[in-house]
Protein backbone atom coordinates (compact mmCIF):
# COMPACT_ATOMS: atom_id res chain seq x y z
CA UNK A 1 0.00 0.00 0.00
CA UNK A 2 1.24 3.52 -0.83
CA UNK A 3 -0.05 6.55 0.45
CA UNK A 4 -0.37 9.81 -2.04
CA UNK A 5 -1.85 13.07 -1.90
CA UNK A 6 -2.57 12.39 1.67
CA UNK A 7 -4.96 9.20 1.19
CA UNK A 8 -4.53 5.84 0.29
CA UNK A 9 -4.34 4.52 -2.81
CA UNK A 10 -3.71 0.67 -3.85
CA UNK A 11 -1.14 -0.33 -6.66
CA UNK A 12 -3.63 -1.05 -9.53
CA UNK A 13 -5.42 2.26 -8.37
CA UNK A 14 -2.14 4.14 -8.54
CA UNK A 15 -1.68 2.82 -12.67
CA UNK A 16 -4.91 4.00 -13.26
CA UNK A 17 -4.44 7.35 -11.69
CA UNK A 18 -1.28 7.90 -13.52
CA UNK A 19 -2.19 6.77 -16.70
CA UNK A 20 -3.38 10.24 -17.87
CA UNK A 21 -0.09 11.88 -16.30
CA UNK A 22 2.05 9.33 -17.58
CA UNK A 23 0.30 10.56 -21.28
CA UNK A 24 1.04 14.22 -20.13
CA UNK A 25 4.18 13.64 -18.95
CA UNK A 26 5.49 12.12 -21.97
CA UNK A 27 4.53 14.76 -24.38
CA UNK A 28 5.12 17.86 -22.25
CA UNK A 29 8.66 16.22 -20.86
CA UNK A 30 9.15 13.04 -22.33
CA UNK A 31 10.10 11.60 -18.93
CA UNK A 32 9.12 8.18 -19.70
CA UNK A 33 11.53 7.81 -22.83
CA UNK A 34 12.44 4.14 -22.71
CA UNK A 35 9.81 2.95 -19.95
CA UNK A 36 7.86 -0.16 -20.92
CA UNK A 37 4.52 -0.88 -19.05
CA UNK A 38 3.59 -4.22 -17.26
CA UNK A 39 1.26 -6.53 -18.46
CA UNK A 40 -1.54 -5.96 -16.14
CA UNK A 41 -0.90 -8.47 -13.07
CA UNK A 42 2.82 -8.70 -13.27
CA UNK A 43 4.54 -6.33 -10.76
CA UNK A 44 1.82 -4.14 -10.27
CA UNK A 45 3.07 -2.34 -7.36
CA UNK A 46 6.54 -1.81 -8.81
CA UNK A 47 5.62 -0.31 -11.89
CA UNK A 48 3.36 2.17 -9.38
CA UNK A 49 6.66 2.62 -7.56
CA UNK A 50 8.59 3.45 -11.03
CA UNK A 51 5.62 5.67 -11.99
CA UNK A 52 5.39 7.66 -8.72
CA UNK A 53 9.62 7.50 -8.38
CA UNK A 54 9.63 9.57 -12.30
CA UNK A 55 6.85 11.65 -12.06
CA UNK A 56 8.45 12.83 -8.19
CA UNK A 57 12.04 13.51 -9.90
CA UNK A 58 10.60 15.31 -13.29
CA UNK A 59 7.00 16.34 -12.51
CA UNK A 60 6.98 20.60 -11.75
CA UNK A 61 6.53 20.46 -8.00
CA UNK A 62 6.67 16.67 -8.03
CA UNK A 63 4.28 14.22 -6.30
CA UNK A 64 5.92 13.00 -2.62
CA UNK A 65 5.15 9.76 -1.28
CA UNK A 66 4.67 9.84 2.20
CA UNK A 67 4.85 7.33 4.71
CA UNK A 68 1.66 6.74 7.37
CA UNK A 69 2.90 8.32 10.84
CA UNK A 70 1.77 6.16 14.22
CA UNK A 71 -0.69 7.63 16.14
CA UNK A 72 -2.01 7.41 19.68
CA UNK A 73 1.12 5.04 20.82
CA UNK A 74 2.26 4.69 24.26
CA UNK A 75 5.59 3.26 25.16
CA UNK A 76 5.06 0.72 27.43
CA UNK A 77 7.89 0.55 29.91
CA UNK A 78 9.39 -2.82 31.59
CA UNK A 79 10.40 -3.99 35.03
CA UNK A 80 13.57 -4.48 33.71
CA UNK A 81 15.75 -1.58 32.91
CA UNK A 82 18.47 -0.86 30.59
CA UNK A 83 20.71 -1.11 34.23
CA UNK A 84 19.84 -4.69 34.83
CA UNK A 85 20.46 -5.60 31.65
CA UNK A 86 24.23 -3.50 31.88
CA UNK A 87 24.96 -5.61 35.34
CA UNK A 88 23.12 -9.28 33.65
CA UNK A 89 26.12 -9.11 31.04
CA UNK A 90 28.98 -7.24 32.77
CA UNK A 91 29.06 -4.48 29.46
CA UNK A 92 27.63 -1.27 29.00
CA UNK A 93 25.55 -1.25 26.40
CA UNK A 94 26.39 1.78 23.68
CA UNK A 95 26.41 2.22 20.01
CA UNK A 96 29.82 1.85 18.00
CA UNK A 97 28.58 4.14 14.99
CA UNK A 98 31.79 3.13 11.83
CA UNK A 99 31.06 5.84 9.54
CA UNK A 100 33.61 6.47 6.34
CA UNK A 101 33.50 5.65 2.81
CA UNK A 102 32.77 2.24 0.88
CA UNK A 103 35.99 -0.08 1.23
CA UNK A 104 37.66 2.21 3.96
CA UNK A 105 37.49 -1.16 6.36
CA UNK A 106 34.33 -0.66 8.35
CA UNK A 107 32.62 -3.72 7.99
CA UNK A 108 36.01 -5.59 8.28
CA UNK A 109 37.01 -4.19 11.74
CA UNK A 110 33.72 -4.38 13.10
CA UNK A 111 32.99 -7.81 12.56
CA UNK A 112 36.96 -8.46 13.87
CA UNK A 113 36.25 -6.31 16.59
CA UNK A 114 32.86 -8.63 17.86
CA UNK A 115 35.47 -11.44 17.60
CA UNK A 116 38.02 -10.57 19.66
CA UNK A 117 34.46 -9.17 21.89
CA UNK A 118 33.22 -12.41 22.07
CA UNK A 119 36.46 -14.16 23.22
CA UNK A 120 36.71 -11.66 26.27
CA UNK A 121 32.99 -12.88 27.07
CA UNK A 122 31.47 -9.59 26.02
CA UNK A 123 28.37 -9.90 23.63
CA UNK A 124 28.27 -7.46 20.41
CA UNK A 125 27.01 -7.15 17.53
CA UNK A 126 27.32 -6.02 13.77
CA UNK A 127 24.77 -4.28 11.87
CA UNK A 128 26.06 -3.98 8.36
CA UNK A 129 25.10 -1.80 5.65
CA UNK A 130 24.62 -4.28 3.01
CA UNK A 131 23.05 -7.00 4.82
CA UNK A 132 20.37 -4.56 6.60
CA UNK A 133 19.71 -3.45 2.88
CA UNK A 134 18.89 -7.30 2.19
CA UNK A 135 15.99 -6.79 4.73
CA UNK A 136 14.86 -4.23 6.58
CA UNK A 137 16.19 -1.26 4.20
CA UNK A 138 15.24 -3.54 1.23
CA UNK A 139 12.83 -1.67 -0.31
CA UNK A 140 15.66 1.53 -0.38
CA UNK A 141 17.58 3.02 -2.91
CA UNK A 142 20.38 5.59 -2.74
CA UNK A 143 19.17 9.02 -3.69
CA UNK A 144 19.76 11.41 -0.32
CA UNK A 145 15.97 11.03 1.04
CA UNK A 146 16.49 6.98 0.62
CA UNK A 147 20.04 7.42 2.26
CA UNK A 148 18.31 9.66 5.67
CA UNK A 149 15.66 6.67 5.98
CA UNK A 150 18.52 4.04 6.15
CA UNK A 151 20.07 5.83 8.52
CA UNK A 152 16.74 6.80 10.80
CA UNK A 153 15.61 3.19 10.28
CA UNK A 154 19.03 1.81 11.42
CA UNK A 155 19.60 4.16 14.30
CA UNK A 156 16.70 3.30 16.12
CA UNK A 157 17.64 -0.31 15.89
CA UNK A 158 21.32 0.35 17.27
CA UNK A 159 19.30 2.08 20.00
CA UNK A 160 17.32 -0.95 20.80
CA UNK A 161 19.87 -3.43 20.75
CA UNK A 162 22.03 -0.72 23.04
CA UNK A 163 19.23 -0.83 25.33
CA UNK A 164 19.28 -4.38 25.60
CA UNK A 165 23.00 -3.89 26.85
CA UNK A 166 24.26 -5.26 23.43
CA UNK A 167 27.46 -3.48 22.41
CA UNK A 168 25.89 -2.85 19.02
CA UNK A 169 28.23 -1.73 16.05
CA UNK A 170 26.94 -0.07 12.12
CA UNK A 171 28.88 -0.25 10.13
CA UNK A 172 27.35 1.88 7.17
CA UNK A 173 28.84 5.06 5.36
CA UNK A 174 26.12 7.25 6.90
CA UNK A 175 27.48 10.35 4.66
CA UNK A 176 25.26 13.27 6.03
CA UNK A 177 26.61 15.36 9.34
CA UNK A 178 22.81 16.06 10.33
CA UNK A 179 21.99 12.03 10.09
CA UNK A 180 24.43 10.93 12.13
CA UNK A 181 23.71 13.64 14.78
CA UNK A 182 20.38 12.64 14.72
CA UNK A 183 21.20 8.97 15.94
CA UNK A 184 23.51 10.45 18.42
CA UNK A 185 20.45 12.64 20.42
CA UNK A 186 18.90 8.83 20.39
CA UNK A 187 20.85 7.91 23.19
CA UNK A 188 22.59 9.20 26.54
CA UNK A 189 25.67 10.84 26.95
CA UNK A 190 28.32 8.43 25.98
CA UNK A 191 26.35 5.64 24.55
CA UNK A 192 27.05 7.02 21.00
CA UNK A 193 30.60 6.36 19.99
CA UNK A 194 31.16 7.90 16.15
CA UNK A 195 34.18 6.16 14.94
CA UNK A 196 35.85 7.76 11.75
CA UNK A 197 36.98 4.97 9.93
CA UNK A 198 39.50 6.97 7.30
CA UNK A 199 41.20 6.67 4.16
CA UNK A 200 42.27 8.58 1.16
CA UNK A 201 39.66 8.60 -1.87
CA UNK A 202 43.36 7.54 -4.11
CA UNK A 203 43.69 4.41 -1.64
CA UNK A 204 40.07 3.48 -1.91
CA UNK A 205 39.98 3.64 -6.16
CA UNK A 206 43.28 1.52 -5.87
CA UNK A 207 41.64 -1.00 -3.37
CA UNK A 208 38.41 -0.80 -4.80
CA UNK A 209 37.55 -5.26 -3.78
CA UNK A 210 34.13 -4.84 -5.31
CA UNK A 211 34.94 -3.03 -8.35
CA UNK A 212 32.44 -0.24 -7.59
CA UNK A 213 34.69 2.92 -7.56
CA UNK A 214 35.92 1.64 -11.36
CA UNK A 215 32.00 1.44 -11.92
CA UNK A 216 30.85 4.57 -10.45
CA UNK A 217 33.56 6.59 -12.49
CA UNK A 218 32.26 5.03 -15.64
CA UNK A 219 29.08 6.31 -14.68
CA UNK A 220 27.79 2.94 -14.25
CA UNK A 221 26.82 3.51 -10.74
CA UNK A 222 24.75 6.88 -9.78
CA UNK A 223 24.97 8.12 -6.44
CA UNK A 224 28.17 6.42 -5.45
CA UNK A 225 29.63 8.51 -2.39
CA UNK A 226 32.82 10.09 -2.65
CA UNK A 227 32.44 10.41 -6.29
CA UNK A 228 28.80 11.33 -7.38
CA UNK A 229 27.79 11.79 -4.49
CA UNK A 230 29.09 13.65 -1.43
CA UNK A 231 30.61 12.70 1.90
CA UNK A 232 30.39 14.70 4.89
CA UNK A 233 33.59 14.16 7.28
CA UNK A 234 32.61 13.36 11.34
CA UNK A 235 33.59 17.61 12.91
CA UNK A 236 34.15 15.85 16.58
CA UNK A 237 34.46 12.01 16.37
CA UNK A 238 35.15 9.99 19.60
CA UNK A 239 38.04 7.96 17.32
CA UNK A 240 40.08 8.11 14.24
CA UNK A 241 41.03 4.95 12.38
CA UNK A 242 43.42 6.01 9.33
CA UNK A 243 43.46 2.73 7.40
CA UNK A 244 45.89 3.46 5.03
CA UNK A 245 48.56 3.28 7.43
CA UNK A 246 46.96 0.91 10.20
CA UNK A 247 46.99 -2.63 10.17
CA UNK A 248 43.31 -4.03 11.08
CA UNK A 249 44.95 -5.50 14.59
CA UNK A 250 46.05 -2.01 15.21
CA UNK A 251 42.81 -0.82 14.62
CA UNK A 252 40.91 -3.19 16.62
CA UNK A 253 42.90 -2.10 19.47
CA UNK A 254 42.45 0.86 19.44
CA UNK A 255 38.71 0.49 20.06
CA UNK A 256 39.16 -1.82 22.77
CA UNK A 257 41.32 0.48 24.71
CA UNK A 258 38.96 3.26 24.20
CA UNK A 259 36.17 0.65 25.43
CA UNK A 260 38.35 -0.03 28.32
CA UNK A 261 39.12 3.48 29.05
CA UNK A 262 35.63 4.23 29.04
CA UNK A 263 34.70 1.28 31.78
CA UNK A 264 32.36 -0.40 28.43
CA UNK A 265 33.97 -3.23 28.81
Amino acid sequence: MLICAKRFYNALEIISMFSFAKQMMLRKFGVFKGFTPLRSGEGELKQASELLKILEDKALGGIKVERKKSENVVWHAGKVKKEDRERFLGQKGVILWFTGLSGSGKSTIAHELEERLLKMGKLSYVLDGDNIRHGLNGDLGFSPEDREENIRRIGEVAKLFADLGIITMTAFISPYQKDRQRVRELVKDGEFIEIYVKCPIDELKNRDPKGMYEKAIKGEIKNFTGISAPYEEPENPELILNTDSESIDESVEKVIEYLRNKDII
